[in-house]
């Protein structure tokens, strides 16, 4: 199942599951921090954002622990030390 056609502006997550939800940036255009829950196993993310706007995943412990570049490539993911994404 593909994911329903969506701006550039949204950065667009895939869990593991075949299932994707998209993370839009607060009012669409601004940063912002998301908390995930039961995002577990291993997926995909895209970061499709306009402006070459970076997106950070955070650990429970409000750390980066992987930095997603505004390029539109598709790559994998352990989602389980997850617990927070900025968009920017």
């Amino acid at each position: 199942m593909e994911p329903p056609e969506r701006s550039s502006a949204y950065e667009t997550l895939r869990k593991s599951t075949g299932s994707y939800r998209h993370m839009p940036a607060a009012t669409d255009y601004y940063c912002h921090f998301y908390t995930l829950y039961n995002w577990l196993g291993n997926g995909f993310y895209v970061n499709n954002q306009t402006g070459g706007a970076t997106a950070y995943f955070y650990n429970s412990g409000r750390q980066v622990i992987e930095s997603a570049p505004a390029d539109g490539y598709q790559r994998s993911i352990d989602w389980d030390p997850v617990y927070y994404i900025k968009n920017c």
